[in-house]
């Protein structure tokens, strides 16, 4: 979101000339608007060789009363437009390519001498020479490549925006550093100027800047919504109409209902992705010119469809959702129409804006995306393996946007978006990819297809594994819920722990999933060692929620695991009693102690062993090295044909956690030592074998208590 400031449609202030001169330098500089396009230009030549070296010159524009821009909490900073300096330009390396954006919060004042008293200044620097047009062409769009090149080769520039937060502008007095100064207060300028300075010889010569617009940014709304309308989906969830009934105007469903505990297909309207990087891109490749016509002449779009292009692309946001507003349909055709023509990277970059901007928190945008004869899943696939970040991270966007609304997506249009998705999530030298990879899977499992063929590639992986058969083919199914435990187990934001939380929800609400994820993921501990690091009330609500999925869903598979891993404990210490400001978690949380504690009264500590076993998981709890413990138990092992003894030597045979297989190998041991035909049963069972094997296991724990384990197998059986 952004205020117009000055330039664009807005006049730009008188500017007078602040140089080097006023300290004896020879510098000078001028500020002329075009009065075509209202382009600011700041030009002149900066000079070193009269003050040794230094030397500045400057535009400024005081403000009397000061200029208020917005109070920081309401505002992010400025966002400055101008031109990108040409591609084929190659400029020596000591020409003025630095543009330096001042503001001053105290009113100007001169000294007796005429002169101006020095205050402090806020300064921020673009380096223009960071911004030249060079991006690089798709493979195979010769075609484009040239139309695109010639139209540059006409004059065209590029205009770029930048964000320049309050944050990063930085004080100084005199031309240095004032470390003691207060941030920046936006509410109360005096004094605006563009500045060239000399940096002590870095640059100098000739200089021309061309400013297209300032504006004043607010943070994003999705920013913000990301969380409020999950928020909203845990603590009042919906269920919407099919998809014959459009959303209206107010973002409200005609037909809403709610509808408890359920999975969220989707809310009103869903633009789930808030990416800084995707945020800022769009921002300049929104203000980059694109030479449509040059397309049309070259054969490769209709001059209708360059027409529709050009009205929405060339003017205001507000006018353009006026368009499309009436348009709606004919625009959802022609998106999907130019993504399968063109291929020029930046053109495509382009397509995406408008798309995203399409379906933006519209949903019957999104239908009508969906109701077109051609489909928008082939161009956008394509898109989402494009080699450009940009392309790639916005095409995982939209489309995690669109799928929740398909009632019956294509199954391998699901499967391709896990896939990469997964990819992206899997990418820890690629933090924008993880975020955007997260973010789109709170969109995309919403979808019960989505969660079925998810988890379904997990148990290929574990079968094919079991079998010994190769992994291969297993590798190239999107292994989504393996890379979020990954995440999981090592992320810190505490955004990024949240949005991954909302996935496992989100998981859970599929029955199979409920059933099994604990025992192959250990997910439960995971997130109850979450909830306990978790600052923000959000982390704490998706937690719970997710446990009464599970409780709910699969009390048989979950209760057990959650005694063993003390979330009875936490329940009834750190959150009975507790304010939230939901009383749904209040809810959900004494749900879950009278759940658990019911199960709790009256279990022995066989039946504690027993859960821990179930739970495919093991840890140093007191029983495993207590001998009354084993004294007393050791022969229940053997009952009903040796059931529980069998689910110990499956975790020893199967398991691939070090600490689950050293206390397997530490209980065979004790069943050994305290069970008159322990020795035969473990032999029969073929756990022998298993156990010496270990001792040569990588992990010194496995190693040792293999190496016990095995001696007293090699011992006469304790009598």
């Amino acid at each position: 979101m952004s205020k117009p400031l000055f330039g664009g449609t807005q006049a730009w202030p008188a500017f007078e000339p602040v140089n080097d001169t006023v300290r004896g330098g020879a510098s000078t500089s001028s500020w002329t608007v075009d009065s075509r396009t209202n382009f600011g230009t700041f030009s002149g030549h900066l000079d070193i060789t009269a003050l040794g070296g230094a030397g500045f010159a400057s535009q400024s524009a005081t403000f009397d009363p000061p200029l208020r821009l917005g109070k920081r909490s309401r505002t992010t900073g400025l966002l400055i437009t101008f031109l990108a300096p040409p591609r084929l330009f190659s400029p020596p390396a000591a020409k003025p390519h630095k543009l330096v954006v001042a503001l001053k919060e105290e009113k100007p004042s001169r000294r007796p001498d005429g002169r101006r008293e020095s205050v402090t200044v806020y300064q921020y620097t673009i380096d223009l020479d960071n911004y030249r047009d060079d991006l690089e062409s798709a493979p195979g769009d010769d075609e484009e490549k040239r139309v695109g090149d010639e139209e540059e080769e006409k004059g065209g520039r590029a205009s770029v925006t930048v964000l320049a937060k309050w944050d990063q502008f930085k004080p100084t007095y005199r031309g240095r550093p004032k470390e003691d100064a207060d941030p920046l207060d936006p509410e109360h300028i005096y004094e605006l100027s563009f500045m060239c300075r000399s940096n002590f010889g870095e640059q100098a010569g000739d200089f021309s800047f061309d400013l297209v617009s300032l504006a004043i940014a607010s943070p994003h709304p999705r920013g913000v919504g990301t969380w409020f309308r999950h928020f909203l989906e845990i603590k009042k969830l919906y269920y919407t109409t099919p998809p014959t009934a459009p959303t209206q105007r107010n973002g409200t469903s005609p037909l809403l209902r709610p509808f408890s505990r359920s999975p969220p297909r989707r809310s009103t309207a869903m633009s789930l992705v808030a990416n800084a990087f995707l945020s800022d891109r769009s921002l300049k490749i929104r203000a980059k010119a694109i030479p449509w016509e040059g397309y049309q002449r070259a054969g490769l779009l209709e001059p209708e469809d360059v027409k529709l292009v050009q009205r929405v692309a060339s003017t205001s946001r507000e006018k353009a959702e006026s368009i499309l507003d009436a348009e709606g349909e004919t625009y959802a055709a022609l998106y999907i129409r130019l993504l399968g023509k063109l291929s020029r990277t930046d053109t495509v970059q382009s397509i995406l804006v408008l798309l995203g901007d399409f379906i933006a928190d519209r949903d019957e945008r999104i239908l009508l995306l969906l109701s077109q004869s051609d489909s928008p899943y082939p161009p956008l696939l394509k898109t989402l393996e494009s080699s450009d970040d940009f392309v790639r991270l916005k095409s995982a966007a939209i489309i995690s946007t669109i799928l929740p609304y398909d009632r019956s997506p294509p199954t391998d249009v699901v499967e391709k978006v896990l896939d990469i998705l997964s990819n992206m999530i899997r990418s820890p030298n690629e933090p924008e990819a993880q975020d955007v990879g997260v973010q789109a899977l709170e969109s995309v499992l919403r979808v019960a297809k989505a969660r079925e063929l998810a988890w379904e590639a997990e148990q290929e992986e574990g079968q094919q594994s079991e079998n010994g058969k190769s992994a291969g083919a297993a590798a190239m199914k999107p292994k989504v819920v393996e890379g979020l435990v990954n995440l999981l187990r090592g992320y810190s934001s505490p955004q990024m722990q949240y949005q991954l939380a909302f996935c496992f929800w989100l998981l859970t609400f599929d029955q199979t999933i409920a059933e099994e994820i604990n025992t192959r993921y250990n997910l439960i501990p995971l997130l109850l060692d979450l909830a306990k690091q978790a600052i923000k009330e959000k982390i704490l609500r998706v937690v719970v929620s997710t446990f009464r999925n599970l409780v709910t869903r699969a009390p048989k598979q979950n209760l057990a695991p959650m005694l063993v891993a003390k979330v009875l404990p936490w329940i009834q210490q750190s959150m009975q009693g507790r304010k939230f400001s939901d009383d749904e978690i209040k809810e959900d949380v004494d749900f879950l102690a009278d759940e658990l504690k019911s199960s709790f009264d009256g279990m022995t500590t066989f039946d504690e062993y027993k859960s821990e076993l179930a739970s495919g998981h093991l840890t140093w709890s007191p029983t495993h090295k207590n001998d009354d413990f084993w004294r007393d138990n050791a022969s229940k092992l053997t009952d009903k044909d040796r059931e529980q003894l069998k689910v110990l030597v499956h975790l020893l045979m199967s398991s691939t956690e070090p600490l689950t297989l050293a206390v397997a190998a530490n209980d065979v041991a004790q069943f050994v030592k305290f069970h008159e035909t322990g020795k035969k049963a473990i032999e029969d069972l073929g756990a022998k074998a298993r156990v010496m094997q270990l001792m040569t296991h990588a992990d010194p724990d496995v190693k040792y208590q293999s190496l016990l384990a095995t001696q007293r197998l090699m011992s006469h059986a304790w009598a």
